[in-house]
Order: C-alpha cells, then structure tokens, then sequence
C-alpha cells in the first residue's frame, strides 16, 4: 500500500507540471524535420549569407486562415485557455517545419493587443515566438523570421491612450516579449546604410540598400523583422521596432506580373525587394511563384485537425533547391568500388529538359563533368566548361581556371539565379545535363560549404589523419610500455614476496630444532 499512495502521488505530479507547463509542447511529427531535411535547409541558409535579406526566398502564412480560421467562420467557437494553448502549440510546430513569415492580424481589447477574432493575447503570441527562437539561437539553427502586423483598417488611437492602457504601446510589448535584442529596426537599417553595410542585388553599397543574411544573423545577431501591413499611409502601429508597409511589396490573389524569361526583366526583378504573394496555393503553382522569385503567403484554410496538410506546399518550398531525398547522408570515406574512387560529397546541378527543371544532387567527387560559372560581375550570366572531363577537384582554384576568362565556379544560390542558368540552358539547347556547382561537403561529412574542394566546414573543426595519428602516437607509445609494466608484475614474483617465503621456512626450521618442556 505505501508503494502504490507513492506511485499515485508522482503521477499526479507529473499530471499537474504537464497542466501548468503549456509551452513544454512536443513537436508534432509531420513538423518535425529529418536530419536530411535539417542539412538541406541549413545550407541552403548558407548559400544565402550573401544575398541581401529582400532577395532571399521566404515561405510565410497567413495565420487568419492557416491557424484561426474556426474563429472567422464560427462565431459560436469558445477562446478558452486550452484553445489558446492548442494555438500556440500549431504555432510551434509551422516555424519548426520550416516558416519563415507569420501574417498576423491584430486588434485592441479592452486595453490590450490580441489576435483579432480570438482572446489570445499578442504577448502570449510573441512569448511562443520567442521560445522558437531561443531554441534555434545558434549558427547551425538560426535564420530570419518576419512578422507582418496588420490591425484593423478604421482603427484610430491617440498618445494619450498608452498612458491609461500600456499594454497597447507595441514598443513596450516587443521589448517584454519578444526582445529589443533580437529585432532589426529601421535605426539599424540607418546605421548598416550609413556605414556602407547595405548593398543592393548587384553587390554594390547603397544608400537605399540591404544588408546580406550574413550580416543580420552573425554580425548584428538579429532574427526578426517586423513591418507594417496596415493598407494606410500613416499607420496607427508605430513604433521604432515596426517598419512601415512601403518596404514590401506585398500582392494579394493572383501575380499581376509575368515570371521573367530574359536577363534584363531578372535584373528588374531583383531589384524589387520584398515581394510576397498571399493567395491559395496548391502544389505546382507555389513551385512557380518560388522559380520566379516570388515569396508565397499561404492563405489556405485549415483548423486544428487539418494543419498537418499544409505539410504538402511546405515540402515544395521551403527547400526550392535541392531534390527530392537530397542531400543523401554519408561520410567522407574514399572507397574503391570495381577499381573506382568515389566519394560521395559533392553536388551537381541536375538539369531535366523534360520537365524544364533543375535540382541540387549528391554526386561522386571523381566522376567527369562539365562545371557551372558566372560571370564575375553578374549574377544572372553562367556559362558552362567546354571540357567534360572534370572531376570536382579540377576546380580547386590552384590550377588553371577550368572556367572561361572573367567567369569563376559558382553555384545559383537564389531561385532568380537558377532562372538565369535555365534561360542560359534554353538558348544553347541542352537538353539532361549534370554539372558541378561549388558545393560540397568534403571537409566534414553532411557540411555543405562553397569555395572549392578544400573549403573548410565553419561548424566544427577538422583534424587530418595525419595530425591525428600525430597526436595519438606519444599516447600509445605510453600505453603501450604500462601494459608491458603491468603484465611483467603480474607474471613474475616481486623479491618481497619471495624474501617473505625464504623467512617463513627458515623460522619452521628453527622451530623443529627447539626441544619442548624444562631442561633438566
């Protein structure tokens, strides 16, 4: 009886840390991505880490649709804590598979800022946030959120109003629940421009420019950027934290414009910064928006039992680069296969006329082909290696350039540049081709780095086996002669044990010699 009232005590205490612990939320398992999936979205972030942030391809939702549609289309639905915590819990589970942009619609309630249609608080929001983050704060995890805000179209509120109602000041919610630490805001952006730190899609510093990934993750440790989506000019959510609707270009329903089929409408393209599209997709469309630069907003309807289907157009988007079951986990062992070397660590670009598309493979490092190179001064010009007899070391910068002249070995590291390798494609008609782009994953296993064969992995440092072998030597030599020491005492007998057995029987001996009783 003592043992089962203990038992029953424990469980009740784990039923009640579970209640009273919402945030402990376990990741669903079609949010939760594979180690593959894991490598394919980190490199393809560091591909990126030099491209300005309005360039680089983002896969955002609609949250009115895609997590609190029940509260637009049902009035009778009931916002209860446990509701709230369901929200929350789906929230978790969208930026671990992979989302990027969170369109939030928000409204005053009673002196405090919620999620318009529910009672959930936007503090409880930006605490969820915030738990992402915090879990992903490191340089294999981390990328840029941004969060787009729109409240209500015939909201008015005055100076006054934060004096009696401070929770309705965004300034001082972000700053609480989200962190003036991780935000970049409009006086950063000022600051990056002045110093030079801005660039705009051609690599040149402007004061109208950017700052590349690389830049805002690693150099100013920021991951979020939030702006406004209010369709009015002057918005009633200022704050020194909230950029103003002008800085994207954000379409709703079907793109107006044309996917850019030659060099001079890609160079216009890039220079649009920011262009989203929110509208229903399925899965060939959002392919397409993503192949012409575009970043979708999925505005698709789905509840609480439903929200797992989203995992269809999230799987076409979130890695638009490499292919299906790619990146292939291996090790950086060289075999010998049937005489053959081969090392499965580098990748090619797979072209397929067929379906005039393009992906990133795993290939082995010492098969021959053709190599891909941009010119150095335009991204949207590549051109191909005459020789196709290149094995991916051929490109290891030390020899002659296997490129042509002002071109250098390169890989598309946004969708728009893989556009212009596929309208270069079309005109000199090649048709399936596999090439060698700077990609590879020599150095370390499953560490996807460019800048040739002997690129080295910025996550973990590698020691060579000769170096290794180096530094084990003197250890083995030492382990070696203990096990000799240890060994030899074992077998032979030490001089102390044989004294003591040499005095033992000279004492018997002079016992038998003593005669017993009294001499007479």
């Amino acid at each position: 009886m003592p043992m089962q009232r203990a038992l029953l005590k424990a469980y009740l205490w784990v039923l009640l840390i579970i209640t009273f612990l919402p945030n402990c939320h376990a990741i669903d398992s079609w949010a939760q991505p594979s180690g593959q999936r894991r490598t394919a979205i980190r490199s393809q972030r560091d591909m990126l880490a030099n491209v300005t942030i309005d360039e680089i391809p983002i896969v955002g939702v609609d949250l009115r649709h895609v997590l609190f549609s029940d509260n637009f289309t049902s009035s009778s639905n009931l916002n209860t804590n446990q509701t709230n915590t369901i929200y929350m819990n789906n929230l978790s589970d969208l930026l671990t598979a992979g989302v990027q942009g969170l369109v939030l619609d928000i409204e005053p309630n009673h002196g405090f800022w919620v999620v318009t249609n529910t009672t959930l608080l936007l503090s409880t929001f930006l605490d969820t946030l915030e738990s992402f983050l915090l879990s992903t704060n490191d340089n294999l995890s981390a990328d840029i959120i941004m969060l787009f805000l729109r409240p209500p179209v015939n909201l008015t509120l005055n100076s006054t109003v934060y004096h009696t109602h401070p929770q309705l000041n965004l300034t001082y919610i972000l700053d609480q629940h989200l962190g003036s630490s991780r935000i970049y805001s409009p006086s950063i952006l000022a600051a990056d421009r002045a110093m030079g730190d801005a660039w705009d899609a051609f690599g040149e510093s402007k004061t109208d420019g950017w700052p590349t990934l690389g830049t805002f993750l690693y150099t100013r440790k920021k991951r979020v950027l939030i702006t406004d989506l209010s369709s009015k000019s002057n918005s009633t959510i200022d704050s020194p934290y909230i950029f103003p609707n002008t800085i994207t270009h954000y379409s709703s329903g079907n793109m107006t414009s044309d996917c850019p089929n030659t060099l001079s409408a890609l160079s216009y393209m890039s220079t649009v910064s920011f262009q989203f599209l929110e509208a229903v997709f399925n899965e060939d469309d959002i392919s397409e928006y993503v192949s012409c630069g575009v970043s979708p907003i999925i505005s698709n309807t789905y509840n609480v039992n439903s929200l797992s289907n989203i995992k269809t157009l999230l799987d076409k988007t979130v890695v638009w680069s490499w292919g299906e079951d790619e990146p292939t986990i291996s090790n950086t062992k060289i075999t010998i296969v049937k005489d053959t070397l081969e090392a499965l660590n580098c990748a090619q670009l797979s072209f397929s006329s067929g379906t005039d598309s393009m992906t990133w493979q795993v290939a082995n490092c010492y098969d021959n082909k053709r190599g891909l190179c941009r010119y150095k001064d335009h991204k949207y010009v590549w051109k191909l290696t005459k020789d196709d007899d290149n094995t991916y070391f051929s490109f290891d910068g030390r020899g002659d350039s296997k490129c042509p002249d002002d071109y250098v070995f390169a890989i598309p590291r946004t969708p728009l540049e893989e556009k212009a390798v596929l309208l270069y494609f079309r005109q000199q008609n090649i048709t399936d081709i596999d090439a060698w782009i700077d990609l590879n994953s020599i150095s370390v296993s499953n560490c996807w780095v460019t800048g040739g064969p002997y690129a080295s992995c910025p996550y973990q440092k590698v020691v060579s086996r000769r170096n290794f072998v180096t530094m084990l030597l003197p250890v083995v030599i030492c382990s070696f002669a203990i096990l000799c020491i240890v060994l030899y005492l074992s077998i032979l007998r030490t001089p102390i044990h044989d004294n003591r057995k040499n005095w033992r029987r000279i004492v018997n001996k002079i016992s038998k010699a003593e005669f017993e009783g009294v001499p007479s």
